[in-house]
């Protein structure tokens, strides 16, 4: 569908051919399961996981605490109605298949929706408080009118104006700027002003792979087949012993009885049998190569997607550069969540979210972190929001277990080392395990000891 050398001339121009690169990704997404996976790989790996704290606190001006935790519960639910994990988590995958996402935000009470709008007719002509803010080119609506009527009254009028000035030669009514509390644009790259698909660099990498694979695929079928002579005797005079309808006969029998792999000919030199068993090989490396490549031009490790290899340590420090991608995009949507915080009048005690560097590779690692703040006393609602608790679910999660269902009088806590005494632990009788260090996790050994754990060197 598109040619390798039209892919590369497009990527040394990129601002020129900004819609043709995207139709690169959007193509190859569809069709390369291992671009899918790069991109899937980033667009799932993003938690959503926000903590809401008071801008510009100053107690002196706080004169009602009621009314700061009536307050603080509005912006709670107001973020809750929004699902950012699956409402932001669409938005990712476009972000690193396109570098760029337009939106248009369907908002009520109790329901949140953020619908797509078509990159090639939207464009960002200015910014509020950081915050790029979506201006839709109208002319989309003349070929598409029937879907008009499902969008806000907003743009259906503003495109009936357009539509009604269009015949004065009125210009300034084609681009309509949405606002921040309806539009949202999203941007992987902020340092560059056009569009380029994140991924764009492993284009060539996905041509080579392919190529190599096709290779391959036609060598190992050369693999399985043979080629049958056969040999016409002849006498002193160079003549045929055999006449040629004989020939003929027998040369038609044989191959009648052969199977597809295997051909036949008459040949009046000796028999002999052809084999290609060894064609293949060497392209077998190649395309393992050629996929070391591919995920070493897309700057991830080998290691995610393979099981033939092993390293721990090497894998964590390549998770915790691949998370670092996705730090910016948050930082985009705090702003713009808290912009919308900015402007909700129902909210007079002014909150501000932070959405906390957490992704589902360093989770663990990040739980911990803020488990051993805790135990300082720092950092409670930062622990809640990892252990799945949004924002003010924990006080009403509290509330039905303790006040509605008492259930601290009707379940008794499992036993583990917290509930034990240190007797019955380093026993064993009881929990079944012995008292020593514990066991490190597997995402945590390096390279030798995954080697022992294995072999059960450790174990007496």
């Amino acid at each position: 569908k598109f040619k390798r050398v039209d892919v590369l001339k497009w990527l040394e121009a990129p601002w020129l051919h900004e819609s043709r690169l995207k139709e690169v990704s959007r193509y190859l997404y569809n069709v390369s399961e291992h671009y899918k996976r790069l991109i899937k790989y980033f667009s799932t790996m993003a938690m959503f996981i926000g903590v809401l704290n008071l801008r510009d606190f100053n107690e002196e001006k706080i004169t009602n605490v009621n009314n700061v935790k009536s307050d603080y519960n509005k912006a709670c639910s107001l973020i809750s109605n929004m699902n950012m994990q699956h409402e932001f988590g669409k938005i990712l995958d476009i972000v690193f298949k396109e570098d760029i996402y337009y939106g248009y935000v369907y908002e009520t009470k109790d329901s949140f929706y953020i619908r797509r709008l078509p990159s090639y007719y939207c464009s960002v002509r200015s910014v509020e408080d950081g915050v790029r803010l979506v201006t839709l080119d109208l002319t989309y609506f003349d070929r598409h009118k029937k879907i008009l009527k499902s969008f806000d009254d907003e743009i259906r009028r503003a495109y009936q104006k357009y539509s009604g000035n269009r015949k004065l030669g009125s210009k300034n009514l084609r681009y309509f700027e949405l606002s921040s509390d309806k539009g949202i644009c999203i941007k992987f790259d902020e340092s560059i002003n056009y569009c380029v698909p994140p991924f764009a660099g492993v284009f060539s990498s996905l041509y080579d792979l392919e190529e190599y694979k096709n290779l391959k695929k036609n060598k190992e079928k050369l693999n399985n087949y043979k080629l049958l002579s056969l040999k016409i005797p002849v006498d002193d005079n160079g003549q045929f012993k055999i006449p040629e309808p004989k020939v003929t006969k027998y040369y038609r029998l044989i191959a009648a009885n052969l199977p597809d792999n295997i051909g036949l000919a008459l040949t009046p030199m000796e028999m002999n049998e052809h084999e290609f068993e060894r064609a293949g090989q060497s392209n077998t490396d190649a395309v393992s190569e050629a996929l070391e490549q591919y995920w070493s031009a897309s700057g991830v490790s080998s290691l995610l997607f393979s099981s033939n290899k092993s390293g721990s340590a090497a894998l964590k420090s390549s998770i915790a550069v691949d998370s670092a991608l996705l730090y910016p995009i948050y930082r985009q949507f705090e702003r713009w969540i808290n912009l919308k915080l900015k402007k909700t009048s129902t909210i007079r005690t002014k909150f501000k979210i932070k959405l906390l560097d957490v992704t589902r590779q360093n989770y663990s690692d990040v739980l911990n972190t803020y488990t051993n703040l805790f135990s300082y006393g720092i950092g409670i609602s930062n622990v809640l929001a990892l252990l799945g608790y949004e924002l003010n679910d924990f006080t009403s999660i509290s509330y039905l277990e303790d006040t509605v269902l008492e259930l601290h009088n009707k379940i008794k806590p499992l036993q583990n080392s917290y509930t034990q005494s240190s007797s019955s632990t380093s026993s064993g009788t009881s929990t079944g395990t012995s008292a020593g260090r514990p066991r490190i996790d597997e995402g945590d050994l390096e390279i030798e000891g995954e080697k022992s754990r294995e072999k059960r060197a450790n174990e007496n």
